[in-house]
């Protein structure tokens, strides 16, 4: 086993379009959740958050969907693909600052 299914990889990229779709809104609720941690949301730590929030999607959605956890391979794929999408959240959050 070494990628990830199309079925977790259509919910991955379902959960990023959300978040790529409203960048402003989405940056909005994470930073409010970090802040009720006691968690300064810069931008780092809400890339952070939700990079984390959505692996733990994907170790979800395997264990309901697969009755596993993600393997080695499977977590270095995702890795990989969380880098990308996370440079491009990165660069929505950024866009929406210079619109201001």
């Amino acid at each position: 086993m070494g990628s990830l299914t199309d079925e977790a990889r259509i919910v991955l990229e379902k959960n990023i379009d959300n978040i790529l779709k409203k960048p402003e809104a989405a940056e909005e609720i994470y930073s409010i959740v970090l802040r009720e941690h006691g968690i300064e949301p810069n931008l780092e730590t809400v890339l952070s958050f939700i990079t984390g929030f959505l692996t733990g999607i994907m170790q979800h959605f395997y264990i309901v969907a697969y009755n596993r956890s993600l393997n080695p391979n499977e977590i270095k794929t995702l890795i990989a693909l969380m880098k990308r999408k996370a440079f491009e959240m990165r660069m929505a959050f950024l866009e929406t600052r210079i619109k201001e």
